[in-house]
């Protein structure tokens, strides 16, 4: 008592927490604090803290470096006591390992806080305002599972300016927390956390405190971060200015087979959980309820060496996100900021290793914002029934792998849905469907190929014939991809392909069979791969071409029926390194060069056709060997551009290049829509194709193989119709070209044939209506009538904008029309006319014309037609033949009635008879005197 304490470079006062001192008039001045120093770094035994009043200070603040509350050793605090840290090194906190009993009132609560904290206890480190407490000042109050269950309290407590430390005293990923508990007890009730750099709970093992009543104020992270499967209970607890509002999970291995949890907290039932990493050790098999939502800060791997079970419904998915998609989770906003953020690729992606459980599944669960989301290395779970948005790649498959993955909807991707390894494949890949931005194909990753293997035409997303995606791929030796015929290869910008063995490239000449090797940003062949419509021209991006290198086969070495487009490199689109591969019957158009053979090459190439390449057709750089090029299309019937073919205009060749003979009828293996035969997709293509629906003319069979450009119901208007939409920019590729030949939607068209009354041997036109119109943009039709009675003269074209080709053919009597044009038509309307003339000597009759055949948009509709009549007038005059020998029994008049003039018709039995016509009327009166004398 009576003591002035001054000038102490620390603290005024030190103290045991098991002394209990007295003081009174106590004084201090420029001291290094204004608290009283806790001496103990461990407590071994009871001690309780009370409050004090020293030196003016009310409740003096006591001020701990680091405390150890060893096990069996129980520190009580009395209500209204002020703890506050000093963290000389950024880890100093309170660890308890027996017990601690903070239980304070709703008027005086015990207070933790930073030295630096002068809201609680004064200037306690008494140096004004020169310093501010932050968020992450201090370690924490460290629960350890020795901790006595039965004296950890935190009831009326406040603890501020901590949110956990740098050291994970509690095993792997337990940083977070201003309290953290793990595998022990504690009541908090009624508590404060605030002002928290990272969480204010951790709660991790198997503790199950009781967390009732708490505020949760000014929290960087979420409130809680926690073992997935600690059992806390939640109960009355309120939030504030949080930075996730979410439940943490900490990073661990589960070991135990078992189903996550849903949890309710702060008002939010089935809170969103933030997902930080796991992995599911082998034999272990985890469960995922239904509604479950997991987001991420950042691309965080779900590792399964075990089972995963994902059991989304379709009403109700799990879903696995980036934290700043606000569509799911709940709340829906995790950070609460609004449209303050918009989410990236932060979701979490899951690896399933080859000792994982091939009886995964997983279904009905949504993943977006995410990269590569489900990785399998040699695994084969079943993956059905799911959404990917947004991400990189869907799933992609490493080594061996058989999965399962059906009914999926891969929406808005950056690059492809699957990735796959060429010696396996999914063992299912039905349902699925591809939208918006996703790569319209199936990714090759990049691999050196070492064992035989077979690419073949597979269907995926509603493309019958998927593409297959490549950027650089390498046959490696002793082994053989063949390619099946009909299969498309893009190739990303600057890919290839090396061969250091066999390559198999044999297609076949019939459409849609072709082999294709081309750039992703062509969509003449597969579609538009990209998925960027018409924002990229075909040869936007370019690849480098097919290395065949010296060590490779040259038998195993054989391209037939392929197509080569778009390559870039100076070395061709085939280029040969000493290796003589056999090429036939393929087209190489749109390349920098076509062959490129060095050194002691000999390819041999043959049927081929070369247009549109910007350099040399065929490059025999070192000219070893003459190279066989015979029968080849050089672009222009004239032949190639060569010293020794004057006049030739085509692509050009280098010396040592045998091209005689060389082609002169146009292009041996023509592209899709190429009729004319001339390497050019033109109009006069889709007139040749209506030329020939009609009748006109008969195309050849190699034009009538690209000819057919839907690749449904044969040579039809409606691929006259694709053909003008292509050259006029409305679409840049046939649906053949996808063998996923749809034809264009179109609604229950109508035909009307019209009913019409006409005069003798009068020239008339009968119309052609259509009904009930829309999405139409081809028909089909044939016209029948009786040859006998009325004769076809012409067709008259109606439609504005669409072309017409018709063929009369007034022995069958039969008016074939088609029609086709570049937009649809939409609604009822007067098609055509068709002028006939009524024959000779016919009158008084009626007859029909019938629609034999109609059909729009390839779409059979003849059953939908209305027949028509024509009904010829004329008046017959009743009046006997006297001659019966003549077999005349009336005379035919027409027309009837008549105005100025009558016509009738008469026989009679032989020369020189005599023949009497007179007319009277109904009087009885000679009105005229037709005939009177001999007749012949």
């Amino acid at each position: 008592s009576n003591v002035d304490i001054t000038n102490c470079r620390l603290d005024p006062i030190a103290m045991s927490l098991t002394s209990n001192p007295t003081f009174s008039n106590i004084t201090f001045s420029a001291n290094g604090s204004n608290g009283i120093r806790i001496i103990e770094g461990t407590l071994s035994s009871n001690a309780t803290l009370v409050k004090r009043n020293i030196a003016g200070f009310t409740n003096i603040a006591y001020i701990i470096h680091n405390l150890n509350i060893a096990s069996g050793a129980t520190l009580t605090l009395e209500e209204g006591i002020i703890i506050k840290i000093v963290a000389e090194s950024g880890f100093d906190g309170i660890h308890v390992h027996g017990g601690l009993n903070a239980t304070g009132t709703s008027g005086d609560k015990i207070i933790f806080s930073s030295i630096k904290d002068d809201s609680a206890g004064g200037d306690t480190n008494n140096d004004g305002n020169s310093s501010v407490p932050g968020s992450s000042d201090w370690n924490g109050l460290v629960f350890y599972g020795e901790s006595d269950d039965t004296q950890n309290k935190l009831i009326y407590s406040e603890i501020r300016y901590t949110g956990g430390g740098y050291t994970s005293y509690l095993g792997s990923n337990t940083t977070n927390g201003s309290v953290r508990v793990k595998d022990a007890y504690i009541d908090i009730d009624n508590t404060i956390f605030q002002q928290s750099s990272s969480t204010a709970l951790g709660i991790f093992g198997s503790a199950n405190p009781d967390i009732t009543n708490c505020q949760m104020y000014n929290i960087n992270y979420e409130p809680v971060y926690m073992a997935m499967f600690s059992n806390p209970v939640f109960s009355g607890n309120t939030t504030a200015n949080i930075g996730r509002m979410a439940i943490g999970i900490q990073i661990e291995t589960y070991s135990q087979t078992a189903t996550i949890p849903q949890r309710n907290f702060a008002g939010f039932n089935n809170i969103t959980y933030l997902f930080y990493g796991a992995t599911i050790n082998s034999g272990t098999t985890i469960s995922i309820p239904e509604g479950t939502v997991f987001k991420s800060t950042s691309n965080y791997n779900f590792i399964v060496n075990g089972g995963l079970d994902i059991n989304g419904t379709s009403g109700n998915p799990v879903i696995f996100t980036d934290f700043r998609d606000d569509d799911y989770g709940n709340p829906l906003d995790t950070e609460q900021n609004g449209s303050g953020s918009t989410p990236t690729t932060s979701g979490a992606y899951f690896t399933f290793n080859d000792v994982s459980d091939d009886a995964s599944t997983i279904n009905y669960t949504n993943f977006r914002y995410s990269t590569n989301v489900i990785r399998l290395n040699s695994a084969s779970p079943s993956i059905t029934n799911n959404t990917f948005y947004k991400v990189d790649y869907g799933v992609t498959n490493a080594g061996v792998c058989a999965p399962i993955i059906d009914n999926n909807v891969f929406d808005d991707l950056d690059f492809a849905p699957i990735s796959i390894s060429l010696v396996s494949f999914p063992a299912s890949l039905t349902g699925n469907i591809i939208s918006g931005t996703t790569r319209k194909g199936i990714r090759v990753q990049n691999e050196t190929l070492t064992q035989d293997a077979t690419l073949q035409k597979r269907p995926f997303g509603g493309i019958s014939n998927i593409p297959y995606i490549f950027q650089n791929y390498t046959i490696g030796t002793g082994v053989t991809l063949t390619i099946d015929p009909g299969v498309i290869c893009k190739f990303w910008n600057s890919g290839s392909m090396a061969v250091n063995n066999g390559l198999l490239a044999q297609g076949l000449a019939t459409s849609g069979n072709r082999i294709v090797f081309t750039s992703i940003t062509d969509d003449f062949y597969g579609g538009d791969t990209n998925a960027d419509g018409d924002a990229t021209a075909s040869d936007y991006w370019r690849w480098y071409g097919i290395t065949i290198n010296a060590i490779a086969i040259d038998i195993l070495t054989q391209f037939d029926n392929c197509i080569f487009r778009n390559t870039r490199s100076n070395y061709g689109a085939i280029r040969t390194i000493n290796s003589s591969p056999t090429i036939l019957n393929s087209s190489f158009t749109d390349n920098y060069r076509g062959v490129y053979a060095t050194g002691a090459s000999s390819p041999i190439i043959n049927y081929c056709d070369f247009s549109n390449i910007i350099y040399e057709a065929v490059n025999n750089v070192h000219q070893t060997f003459t190279i066989d090029a015979e029968d080849c299309w050089w672009g222009d019937n004239s032949g190639p551009t060569h010293s020794g073919n004057p006049g030739g205009t085509g692509e050009t060749v280098t010396d040592a290049v045998d091209y005689n003979p060389y082609g002169t009828s146009g292009a041996i293996n023509p592209i899709l829509g190429d009729v004319s035969l001339n390497s050019l997709v033109q109009a006069y293509d889709a007139s040749l194709i209506l030329q020939h629906v009609v009748g006109s003319i008969t195309l050849n069979s190699t034009q009538q193989a690209v000819a057919d450009v839907s690749g449904v119901a044969g040579i039809t208007a409606l691929d006259a119709s694709y053909v003008l939409q292509y050259v006029v920019g409305l679409i840049n590729y046939f649906p053949a070209a996808l063998l996923n030949p749809m034809p264009a939607p179109v609604s229950d068209v109508e035909l009307i044939v019209g009913n019409v009354d006409v005069d003798m041997e009068d020239e008339f036109t009968l119309p052609i209506n259509i009904n009930n119109v829309s999405d139409l943009y081809s028909m089909d039709m044939v016209i029948s009538y009786d040859p006998e009675i009325i004769e076809a003269i012409g067709v008259e074209n109606l439609i504005e904008g669409m072309n017409v080709n018709f063929l009369i053919d007034n022995e069958t009597g039969t008016v074939t029309i088609a029609f086709a044009g570049i937009e649809s038509l939409e609604y009822a309307m007067d098609a055509a006319n068709i002028i006939f003339k009524v024959n000779e000597g016919i009158t008084g009759t009626t007859t029909p014309v019938t629609a034999k055949y109609f059909m729009g948009n390839e779409t059979d509709l003849s059953w939908n037609v209305t027949d028509g009549t024509v009904t010829i007038n004329g008046f017959a005059t009743g009046f006997g033949d006297n001659r019966p020998e003549s077999g005349q029994t009336q005379l035919t008049c027409y027309p009837n009635p008549f105005s100025n003039q009558l016509n009738i018709n008469y026989n009679i039995a032989g020369d020189k008879q005599n023949v009497a016509i007179v007319v009277y009327d109904i009087y009885g009166q000679l009105v005229a005197e037709i005939a009177n004398g001999q007749h012949d």
